[in-house]
């Protein structure tokens, strides 16, 4: 009996800190640069900043510059109100090809408060990199994890 590996697609991101992150392929709606961001008056981290893009102004994840270099647009399919997520990246992000012996190995306790909005992940060297659901992003436990670490200053 032969196996077959299958091959997935995702998109290979970093965040604020260096953080590397991964989304699944279809999770993606699209990817800006130079996007300019508005202050939400009277919101609370992380979501403090809307993006735009296209047309549209969406709420960013901890968007704390008035211009992002770079933003990653996320599809919402469990929030009420949102549909598109914005997540400020420190460079472009790359798509990549994962397979299943990347799995092997992932260490969520390695990924900080990310690994609250993580379905998954890989480990790639020493590198424990989440997949991340967007909609968990708009998790308590997420948001909990995420705001103890702003006050620390550790969130990105």
């Amino acid at each position: 009996m032969s196996m077959t590996t299958e091959a997935l697609g995702a998109w290979r991101a970093e965040v604020a800190g260096g953080q590397q992150l991964l989304f699944w392929t279809l999770s993606a709606a699209g990817y800006v640069s130079r996007v300019p961001t508005l202050l939400i008056p009277g919101s609370e981290p992380p979501f403090t900043r809307l993006g735009q893009w296209q047309t549209h102004w969406i709420p960013v994840l901890d968007g704390r510059d008035d211009c992002l270099p770079h933003m990653l647009v996320l599809h919402v399919m469990r929030q009420q109100d949102v549909r598109w997520l914005g997540i400020p990246l420190e460079k472009a992000p790359r798509p990549v090809t994962l397979t299943d012996a990347q799995f092997t190995g992932f260490d969520a306790g390695a990924c900080g408060h990310w690994a609250e909005a993580a379905i998954s992940g890989i480990r790639d060297g020493e590198d424990h990199l989440p997949i991340i659901d967007p909609d968990r992003l708009f998790g308590l436990a997420f948001l909990d994890h995420w705001r103890a670490g702003a006050e620390t200053g550790s969130a990105a």
